[in-house]
């Protein structure tokens, strides 16, 4: 938002836009996706799974297919692709809506609405519209809300810090964040995607506490806090990819694996963690900035 925001409005153009996203981002969705097709071809076929011909369950071609255009709710299939190709199709929607409105409003009167009338569009299709069609259903609704949830703390942040009012914005989300822990607990609400109201009630004031409260601040400054920054959407989308190749791993060599004991947390952390690191550096610097260098974009 931040970045985009004055570059659409001064006449970004479109394809300039889309292409800068596509560098940018896109090899690192894309090379991340094959690493888990490869990793999980591999453990299907060493258990003699019928995998990637329409077979499987749901780890196939078809349900690669149909979580690649987002339309997995319309056959009644899981996310199990949800990291990497879930992700390629979702941020292009989102991408696209964001660039029109900024683009079509450039003076920021209708930006705002928008941007809530999207959010409140996801919420509707995660709890009361059971649509399932391209662009509109479940597992497409969760993007809907988190995308221009932060476009909208952005408009929030910036116009506290120009009027002063940080210190307040950071006390009003303390209490909110607060009750809504409590109302949660008292009442045993459901804390998972299925209920987006906590789930952005609580997001959001957190990520405004954190950005704005200077103790919170100086302590995500930190460099190891601003490493794990850096390559977090890494972390992300190779988190399915280690789960398959723990999982291999465990049945391949007998290793009897409990999932319950910390040290097993530790150890998973920890290679997330190597293997983001890896994925970051060779997919998401070395290759985009090749690509930078063969795609001129003003």
């Amino acid at each position: 938002m931040n970045a985009y925001s004055e570059k659409i409005k001064e006449g970004l153009s479109f394809n300039n836009f889309i292409w800068k996203r596509i560098y940018r981002i896109f090899p690192l969705m894309w090379g991340t996706l094959g690493l888990t097709v490869a990793i999980d071809i591999f453990y299907n076929l060493t258990h003699n799974f019928q995998f990637f011909f329409f077979g499987g369950g749901n780890d196939s071609l078809l349900t690669l297919i149909l979580n690649f255009i987002g339309v997995q709710d319309m056959f009644s299939i899981g996310q199990s692709w949800n990291y990497p190709a879930w992700s390629l199709t979702q941020f292009f929607i989102c991408w696209i809506i964001f660039y029109w409105i900024i683009h079509l409003d450039k003076k920021e009167q209708m930006s705002v609405w928008l941007f809530m009338l999207m959010i409140c569009l996801g919420i509707c299709l995660q709890t009361t519209w059971h649509i399932n069609i391209i662009f509109f259903n479940i597992s497409i609704s969760r993007g809907y809300v988190a995308f221009f949830t932060g476009c909208i703390l952005w408009y929030i942040d910036n116009y506290c810090k120009c009027h002063n009012k940080s210190k307040l914005l950071i006390q009003i989300s303390m209490v909110y964040v607060s009750l809504e822990f409590m109302v949660v607990t008292l009442l045993k609400l459901p804390t998972g995607p299925e209920n987006p109201a906590y789930v952005l009630g609580v997001f959001a004031p957190i990520v405004i506490i954190a950005i704005n409260e200077k103790h919170m601040n100086c302590l995500l400054s930190n460099g190891i806090f601003q490493y794990l920054g850096e390559i977090s959407f890494s972390v992300y989308l190779c988190n399915y990819f280690v789960e398959v190749l723990v999982a291999g791993c465990n049945d391949a060599f007998s290793l009897n694996i409990n999932a319950s004991t910390p040290y097993f947390l530790i150890f998973y952390f920890a290679l997330n963690i190597a293997i983001a690191s890896l994925v970051h550096f060779s997919i998401e610097k070395w290759i985009t900035n090749i690509l930078k260098r063969l795609v001129i974009v003003k």
